[in-house]
């Protein structure tokens, strides 16, 4: 069953640029959703949550897997958190 996941796009400053609820069916395809938002903002940070619990903190400065056409990567709920 799908869980509803916030997807909090923060600037450099810390302030929140804009939000996003991805429904997901764990932690894992979170953080991959999470990872597609810094394609578009490399300076940015994203923060996840579920419900009041922080899932993880993400930036584009990590070294990210590259994913197969399938948009898997293979490390799939291994994505460093920050």
């Amino acid at each position: 069953m799908a869980k509803q996941y916030r997807c909090y796009l923060l600037g450099a400053d810390g302030q929140i640029i804009s939000t996003q609820i991805v429904e997901c069916d764990d932690d894992a395809a979170a953080l991959l959703e999470a990872d597609r938002l810094l394609e578009s903002s490399p300076d940015a940070l994203v923060e996840v949550w579920n419900g009041a619990r922080k899932v993880s903190i993400l930036s584009r400065n990590e070294q990210r897997p590259k994913r197969n056409a399938m948009g898997a990567t293979g490390h799939e709920g291994r994505l460093s958190p920050r």
